[in-house]
């Protein structure tokens, strides 16, 4: 099965992502961002399905408007979402403001450091990864309603959970 979006779309979607970073590194997260972040929340076999549609390239109209979001219109009402690709992208993004200093080498769990450049504080580094969080979240929140404005949950074991995380923060130096 393969991921619901790729390096690429990620740096399309989300903050800007410095042109010479891997997208080996970037490539590491998306698999732990929709496992955790999204699988959850649309169900198994919503997720199960759209992997599978996107790998044969048989998308219906609603899960194209999933994946990409669009305008869709309900009662002589329309609407706008950004899509779930946007809401992974956040997820992979906020996974990445957490873990790329780090590096596990033969000498231990280290933090990479260079002289052309300062660390953010820890508590920086946190706030902006639950603002990255947090903006995945109502991205995906929108993907619900559509979700649920179009009766496609009645299709699926849809979970009704409101997406809630706990943030943790740094507290002094």
């Amino acid at each position: 099965m393969d991921n619901l979006t790729t390096a690429t779309e990620i740096r399309a979607l989300c903050r800007p992502i410095t042109p010479n970073f891997k997208d080996t590194v970037i490539e590491t997260y998306i698999p732990e961002a929709e496992q955790l972040d999204v699988k959850p929340i649309l169900g198994e076999q919503m997720y199960i399905d759209l992997s599978e549609a996107q790998t044969g390239t048989s998308l219906t109209a609603d899960q194209i408007l999933i994946l990409d979001g669009g305008v869709y219109e309900i009662d002589s009402r329309k609407y706008v979402f950004s899509g779930l690709k946007r809401a992974i992208s956040y997820f992979v993004y906020a996974r990445l403001i957490r873990n790329i200093d780090n590096n596990l080498t033969s000498y231990g769990f280290v933090n990479k450091q260079t002289n052309e450049s300062e660390r953010p504080q820890l508590k920086e580094k946190l706030h902006a990864a639950d603002d990255a969080m947090k903006t995945g979240n109502d991205y995906l929140n929108e993907v619900l309603q559509y979700i649920r404005l179009n009766n496609l949950d009645d299709a699926y074991v849809c979970p009704d959970v409101p997406v809630r995380r706990s943030t943790i923060n740094a507290i002094g130096d």
